[in-house]
């Protein structure tokens, strides 16, 4: 069933906003076309950068690595509940091999694990130009792999560091 906007924000019972953001009978935020996201660019592989465990995070220019392995980053802890979504915005060179400009992401010593169909001990994930991902927080110590767009060689999970 369609809602319209007007339709939610008739329904919001504590307003924050006028009536144009508020609480439904629910609890639901209700009112705004959309929430904002922040989107975070990262164009140098470093394992010294982590990546941010919320929001929008794109890895792009070839600097990213040097070799057919590409650069490697720190994945940020989880936060229950929050989503964080990766894409690697690098142009594809070739199907056949992708370049330098895949990345690998690390997990802090045993920090967490991530937790796919594949199994419960992922720790790393290499993703191919033109791939993306989402993880969602589950616990302080649980990623859940929620969604990934390109071929199943695109995001590729493992359980070694």
């Amino acid at each position: 069933m369609a809602l319209s906007l007007g339709s939610i924000q008739r329904n919001i019972t504590t307003t924050i906003f006028g009536n144009r953001l508020g609480l439904d009978a629910s609890n639901y935020l209700a009112g705004p076309l959309d929430v904002r996201k922040v989107v975070t660019d990262l164009t140098t592989a470093s394992t010294a950068t982590t990546v941010p465990n919320n929001g929008i995070v794109t890895f792009t220019g070839t600097s990213l690595g040097t070799s057919a392995a590409g650069g490697t980053f720190v994945l940020g802890l989880p936060v229950p509940g929050i989503s964080v979504t990766v894409v690697n915005i690098n142009p594809v060179t070739s199907a056949a091999s992708p370049g330098c400009t895949a990345f690998t992401m690390i997990r802090p010593s045993t920090a967490f694990t991530i937790l796919t169909t594949a199994g419960t001990t992922m720790t790393t994930i290499n993703a191919i130009p033109g791939s993306a991902f989402t993880l969602t927080g589950l616990t302080t110590a649980l990623y859940q792999f929620t969604s990934m767009t390109g071929t199943s060689a695109a995001v590729l999970l493992n359980g070694t560091t």
